[in-house]
């Protein structure tokens, strides 16, 4: 009687078979892995790369609008502009100089109303003010007077501990012969509040 070897082949070829498709199987998986890497990789660039093309959009259009402004509006938003980063950029080192450097652009009693009551001294605690960005449109123009709405971002720390990002809106006048701020006024929050 003569042994069938036929059924021992085909046991050897299933074996060689399912060791190849496990190799096989394992190698698409180290692929499949750098792949996803790479999408990852590819996905964040990407999301950078559209970040950076916004905030050149921005910079595009602001420098596109203000080669457009008249000599007035051009004077009107560089008093806004330093007006805010004079008195909301602020830290320990320069919380009580920048109200006698705000001098040169606005009125007493402004500086005095931001100020509030009594003498203004640095705090204990470490405090910063950072402004983030600003937003200003035009809203009524007078003869030698420009009305101005502010969109004021800014991220206010103590101790190191931020605070989220406030959106603040502010009226302003500002006097182009004089080259000063004439009134200003807190018009209110835009950040949504959460109550529960």
């Amino acid at each position: 009687m003569k042994k069938s070897y036929k059924h021992l082949y085909f046991i050897v070829a299933l074996v060689i078979t399912c060791a190849f498709l496990l190799f096989y199987i394992i190698h698409q998986q180290a692929n499949h892995n750098e792949v996803l890497k790479n999408l990852e990789v590819n996905e964040k660039g990407f999301k950078k790369l559209t970040s950076e093309y916004t905030d050149l959009r921005i910079k595009y259009d602001k420098i596109r609008m203000s080669s457009q402004m008249t000599e007035k509006e051009k004077v009107s938003e560089k008093l806004a502009l330093d007006f805010f980063e004079t008195l909301f950029n602020y830290d320990n080192d320069n919380f009580v100089s920048r109200f006698k450097k705000a001098e040169k652009i606005t009125t007493k009693k402004i500086i005095e109303n931001i100020k509030g009551a009594g003498e203004v001294t640095s705090p204990r605690a470490k405090v910063e003010k950072r402004i983030t960005n600003i937003d200003i449109f035009k809203q009524i123009e007078k003869k030698n007077e420009m009305f101005l709405l502010i969109q004021l971002d800014s991220i206010y720390s103590v101790d190191g501990e931020q605070n989220p990002e406030m959106k603040e809106l502010y009226k302003i006048k500002v006097n182009i012969e004089e080259e000063k701020v004439m009134h200003f006024e807190f018009l209110g929050n835009l950040n949504l509040i959460e109550h529960s």
